[in-house]
């Protein structure tokens, strides 16, 4: 398995509260930022739902920006965040 590494994926400096991000083997594969946690939450499922649809493997994470990236949300099924420190 190829080692997943972060891409670069634009202005990670949003005013928005909560960025919600899905992850493939080969990193991030969208991200997009809301201020309601649940609005953050139906994005990330409908991205997954798309990616699984793809045959891809996925993790999913929503990160509360105004807490330093804590994690909010993980959905890591797949592995694919196993052993990482994606803040």
């Amino acid at each position: 398995m190829t080692k997943l590494e972060r891409c670069p994926m634009g202005p990670q400096e949003s005013d928005k509260r909560y960025e919600a991000v899905v992850y493939t083997i080969k990193g991030v594969h969208k991200a997009d930022f809301f201020d309601d946690c649940s609005r953050a939450r139906a994005w990330l499922m409908k991205r997954c739902e798309e990616t699984h649809k793809a045959g891809s493997d996925y993790a999913a994470v929503i990160y509360d920006q105004h807490e330093k990236r804590k994690r909010v949300y993980v959905d890591d099924r797949c592995g694919l965040l196993a052993g990482k420190d994606y803040h």
